[in-house]
C-alpha cells in the first residue's frame, strides 16, 4: 500500500503553518483551493515523500525563526504579522474567516487580536447582522506599520528564493498549492472516519 493517510495528515499540519507566513511574506497570493482526488503514489515518489514532513517542518521553523527575529525588533511576532498581512490584503473580514486564512484556531487568533487591538493596530466591531460575530479591520496606524514591516522584510523574501530561477520558484509555489489541496482532502477523509470503539483510553488501558 502506497497511500499513507497518516503521513499526509502530518504533512498537512506542517504545510498549513508554512503557507500563511509564506503568503504574508509575499511569495504567493491566497489561492482558491480546489478539491482534487488523492491517488496512490509510485514507489519512486514515495521515497521522496518520506522526507516531505521533515523537510516541511525544517522549512517552516527556519522561516519562522528568521521572521520572528526580524519582527521582534518592532514589537510584534511573525504570527501577528501574518494577521496584519491578511487584513491588509482584505480588510473588514469576519474574525472566523481571519482564523481560516491564517490557518490557526479561533482562540489563538482572538488572543493575538486582543494584543493588536490594545496597541491600536486593529479594530473589532460587532457584525450588524450577527451580534455574536466580530468584524476585524486594520486601523490607519496598523496599515502604516504593516507597510513598514513589508518594506523592511524584503531581504527575507529575497533570501527565501535565493538561487532559484523564476521557473523553479514558480514550480515550488505551484507544488505547495497542490500539496495544500491534496492534504485538505486527506484531512477531510480522516475526520470522516468513525472513532474506534472505546476511544483512545481503551488502547492505553488502566
Amino acid at each position: 500500500m502506497f497511500c499513507r493517510e497518516q503521513e499526509r495528515f502530518i504533512a498537512w499540519e506542517i504545510a498549513k503553518q508554512i503557507l500563511p507566513l509564506t503568503l504574508a511574506l509575499g511569495e504567493v497570493r491566497w489561492p482558491k483551493l480546489m478539491r482534487i482526488h488523492i491517488v496512490c503514489l509510485s514507489p519512486v515518489i514515495m521515497n521522496h515523500s518520506s522526507e516531505l514532513p521533515r523537510l516541511l517542518r525544517a522549512a517552516y521553523f527556519g522561516m519562522h525563526r528568521v521572521s520572528d527575529a526580524h519582527f521582534s525588533r518592532y514589537g510584534v511576532t511573525a504570527d501577528q504579522f501574518v494577521l496584519l498581512a491578511c487584513l491588509a490584503e482584505q480588510d473588514a473580514i469576519m474574525q472566523q474567516e481571519l482564523a481560516r486564512r491564517a490557518s490557526s484556531d479561533p482562540s489563538t487568533i482572538r488572543a493575538m487580536l486582543v494584543l493588536l487591538e490594545g496597541r491600536g493596530l486593529v479594530a473589532r466591531t460587532r457584525h450588524p447582522e450577527d451580534n455574536r460575530a466580530r468584524l476585524v479591520t486594520l486601523t490607519a496606524k496598523g496599515r502604516r506599520l504593516f507597510e513598514r514591516f513589508w518594506k523592511t522584510s524584503e531581504p527575507i523574501r529575497q533570501q527565501m528564493l535565493a538561487g532559484f530561477s523564476e521557473e523553479e520558484a514558480r514550480g515550488l509555489i505551484d507544488g505547495l498549492r497542490r500539496l495544500i489541496d491534496n492534504l485538505a482532502v486527506a484531512k477531510a477523509r480522516l475526520s470522516e472516519r468513525p472513532k474506534p470503539a472505546g476511544g483512545s483510553g481503551a488502547q492505553r488501558g488502566n
